[in-house]
């Protein structure tokens, strides 16, 4: 039975331990709610909302072209036809103090990006059209990509596995595209990030798949930003020289805990709330620069004993 109910209204732009770069690892000073309970007493932990920017992206931190370490890369070579083989390791939403990612093709890659913006930023990294959807089965509704001017292909080793389900690309080999061979698979911008997991400093006795597991997760948010496939509509807006300027729509990622679940901690007393954002594999997300609200319910609960 719940004995007290304490809500925070936590703003990220409120963060005490700043770190440059690092823009979804934030923590708040609990010292002046005051929350904590008696020996015969438990406290649990809820995410109630959560209101994130659609500048959310899995970021770049680790200069290595390992797919499994905190990055998001693509590496590939396009061979144009007649011409020389170029190879690129491209970089996205790197953090701002690394050197070495950012003497590389580097872009940003949030919710606010479609498969065109993706495709855009390959084609720019080489210079030349190397990549497109292919437009002879679209209306079949096979959504794949095709190769464009030469060979194209893709290093599954050094391509997070995020990227190559997200272009409908090999995971176990190299993907090669030319202007007759299309991916395989369909693309799916989504698989990219398809959900935001939100990990904080307390051990709640969750679990996760991956080898390791993980006791520190609060709650998952689904990866869907609130106007859906809408916010991809582009409005124009005609000025009186010619000039056409596309706008998206404003859109954000909400989440509402309709179910409740409340998560035990083990300790009586809570000072602070580190938070942190990761994807499902555990890489860290960047806002890029965007503030993010969380609602979180702190329940004193009467202890059962055995």
């Amino acid at each position: 039975m719940s004995f007290r109910t304490r809500r925070l209204y936590l703003n990220s732009t409120d963060n005490i331990n700043v770190i440059d770069g690092f823009d979804g690892n934030v923590s708040f000073d609990l010292t002046r709610a005051n929350i904590n309970c008696r020996d015969d007493q438990i406290l649990a932990v809820s995410l109630v909302r959560a209101e994130l920017p659609s500048t959310c992206g899995i970021q770049s931190t680790d200069p290595s072209t390992s797919p499994t370490q905190n990055n998001l890369i693509l590496t590939a070579t396009f061979t144009p036809t007649g011409g020389a083989a170029d190879s690129k390791t491209i970089y996205f939403n790197p953090t701002q103090n690394n050197a070495v990612i950012a003497g590389s093709p580097n872009f940003r890659l949030t919710f606010q990006n479609t498969i065109n913006d993706l495709i855009g930023f390959i084609n720019s990294a080489f210079g030349a059209d190397c990549i497109k959807i292919d437009d002879a089965t679209e209306s079949l509704g096979l959504f794949r990509l095709i190769g464009v001017g030469g060979n194209l292909v893709f290093d599954f080793a050094k391509t997070s596995p995020e990227l190559l389900r997200a272009l409908g690309l090999n995971l176990l080999s190299d993907t090669g595209l030319s202007p007759l061979i299309p991916t395989f698979r369909p693309f799916d911008l989504s698989q990219v990030l398809p959900v935001i997991r939100v990990k904080a400093n307390y051990n709640f006795s969750s679990e996760s798949s991956n080898t390791n597991g993980d006791s520190s997760i609060l709650d998952s948010i689904a990866g869907i930003t609130t106007m859906g496939n809408q916010y991809f509509n582009l409005r124009s807006a005609v000025f009186d020289d010619g000039t056409v300027v596309n706008i998206k729509n404003k859109s954000a990622v909400i989440h509402e805990n309709s179910y409740m679940t409340k998560q035990i901690i083990h300790t009586k007393k809570m000072d602070d709330l580190n938070i942190r954002l990761v994807s499902k594999d555990d890489k860290p997300i960047t806002v890029n620069n965007q503030p993010f609200l969380l609602v979180i319910q702190i329940d004193t609960l009467d202890s059962v004993s055995s």
